[in-house]
């Protein structure tokens, strides 16, 4: 079996390792503004949130127009089909969680953040924070499988038990939309489970993520 890994290393300007961690690394900055925004917002620094959702988006749309730089790399033919298409899986799946990170944002332009109860708001500070830590995690994930692919399943361990934090931290969220129902609006019910399932899949992707590195690093020990 050819080594996409081995393949790398060998190439002079390693290219193409370099674009894959600088997508991974502003995933994770896209990821990290939204959750400060977050932080901020909760806080009544409303400027200061509105510029970190501005980056988030920025980041976001940074992140995509990388991984079709790093897709034209891969359609240049020298890896083989296989190892074109593991990369090709792991560029879509970061993009997945950045997009995750803009829906958010979008979601919150069009819901009075501001009149959720206090222990929600903090509630979804915390699903932020979590996210961030699985993202983190993952990048962690990716080095691994670059440096050495056994390092990368004992990585992967990591992500999952911190996706599994999340879920219990996004069904508190939920209860308490449900214990506030009453006060708020029907459409903003309905925008606010569109907003939690947006930073709830954040990790869920993550954890996807993780799992397609196991699948890679499996394949090459």
């Amino acid at each position: 079996m050819s080594d996409v890994l081995s393949w790398i290393r060998g190439r002079r300007d390693k290219k193409i390792i370099g674009m894959l961690m600088n997508h991974m690394a502003i995933v994770q900055d896209v990821i990290e503004s939204l959750m400060n925004g977050i932080k901020s917002l909760n806080e009544g620094r409303f400027k200061e949130s509105q510029r970190l959702f501005d980056l988030c988006v920025m980041k976001e749309e940074e992140a995509d127009r990388l991984r079709r730089q790093i897709v034209l790399e891969l359609e240049k033919g020298e890896l083989s089909a296989g190892d074109r298409s593991d990369l090709m899986m792991l560029l879509s799946k970061l993009d997945m969680i950045a997009d995750w990170g803009k829906e958010a944002v979008r979601i919150l332009g069009v819901i009075p953040y501001t009149l959720l109860p206090e222990e929600l708001k903090n509630n979804i500070w915390e699903m932020l924070n979590k996210d961030y830590e699985c993202v983190k995690a993952l990048s962690e994930c990716i080095k691994a499988l670059l440096r050495a692919p056994r390092e990368a399943l004992e990585s992967t361990r990591r992500v999952e038990e911190l996706e599994e934090e999340a879920d219990r931290i996004d069904l508190r969220s939920r209860s308490l939309m449900v214990k506030n129902a009453h006060r708020l609006p029907i459409g903003y019910i309905t925008l606010l489970d569109d907003f939690l399932h947006a930073i709830e899949n954040i990790a869920d992707c993550a954890e996807d993520t993780a799992d397609l590195v196991q699948a890679i690093a499996i394949r090459r020990i």
